[in-house]
């Protein structure tokens, strides 16, 4: 996490979410970050999420457009060992976010487990 612009609140950064290639369609990576998205909605200081996707990553930018992440700046020579090196920063609001309830997590104090 990190202060946002305006100082007044946090923004979680989401580093890696990833899924191997025949494990998806399956809801996975869904599961995973509405599950992430609603942990940070639950403190009142994150304030957005974000991202960055490489250019050529259409179906990364479909997939997080699902949850409301919008595009922002396009980053040039962001990545330095893959091309294209350039990046576009998703973000999401989380004071619109919704509460998700996914079925198999369950919640022992601060822990999280997966059924």
């Amino acid at each position: 996490m990190e202060l946002n612009p305006t100082k007044d609140g946090a923004r979680l950064y989401i580093m890696t979410l990833g899924v191997y290639a025949e494990h998806r369609g399956g809801g996975i990576g869904s599961r995973l970050l509405q599950q992430a998205l609603n942990e940070a909605s639950k403190d009142p200081y994150i304030k957005d999420v974000y991202l960055h996707v490489q250019t050529n990553n259409y179906s990364a930018f479909e997939f997080y457009e699902r949850f409301g992440f919008v595009k922002g700046d396009v980053l040039r020579n962001y990545y330095k060992r893959i091309d294209p090196p350039d990046a576009v920063v998703l973000s999401r609001d989380l004071n619109t976010w919704t509460h998700v309830e996914l079925e198999g997590i369950e919640r022992e104090d601060d822990s999280v487990s997966v059924l």
